[in-house]
């Protein structure tokens, strides 16, 4: 019979990055479930200063309200003359009362007299626009601003825990701590 020569083992090639690659492709596996599980349960925790967006609120409440009340005065003092020459315009006959009667003035003393109510009226409103401090009343609605911006976190932010909805199969619990 004849001697079948001694089979020699196949030499296999490649066997070692294929098992590198199923390694690899495994611990990603593994990590990618740890991961979600993580994310699922656990969660994200976001912590929030709440002093830096109300103080970013209540500063630009305060940049808005001076020049907002900057152009009503402006307004005002545009709009005052023809305001008072309107209400002015009823003083056409001027009566001085006494006792038992009533005089009326010549025409021209009432025009005079109503040029000069009006002027006087003019100026003195003019002057009071002009000693208006504006400050206490902006720094008034900055510190409204703030604290209700403050409150607001409080109560409809803070300790809240929303859920967003990353893919159909994943929704990640995100907390709001407020400091």
């Amino acid at each position: 019979m004849k001697e079948k020569a001694p089979e020699q083992p196949a030499v296999r090639t490649g066997g070692f990055w294929r098992g590198l690659t199923i390694g690899v492709f495994v611990s990603l596996f593994l990590y990618t479930i740890v991961l979600y599980y993580f994310l699922a349960i656990v969660g994200l925790q976001i912590e929030l200063d709440r002093s830096t967006p109300a103080f970013l609120l209540r500063d630009q409440i305060k940049e808005e309200a001076s020049v907002e009340l900057g152009v009503l005065l402006e307004k005002l003092r545009i709009e005052l003359p023809s305001v008072l020459r309107r209400n002015f315009q009823r003083l056409e006959r001027v009566m001085v009362p006494f006792e038992e009667g009533a005089v009326s003035l010549p025409r021209e003393v009432g025009e005079l007299l109503k040029a000069e109510m009006q002027s006087l009226a003019e100026q003195s409103i003019y002057d009071a626009l002009q000693r208006i401090d504006l400050q206490p009343y902006i720094e008034g609605l900055g510190q409204a601003a703030l604290v209700q911006t403050s409150q607001i976190i409080d109560l409809e932010i803070a300790g809240k825990t929303y859920n967003y909805q990353a893919s159909p199969w994943l929704s990640i619990p995100i907390r709001i701590k407020a400091e």
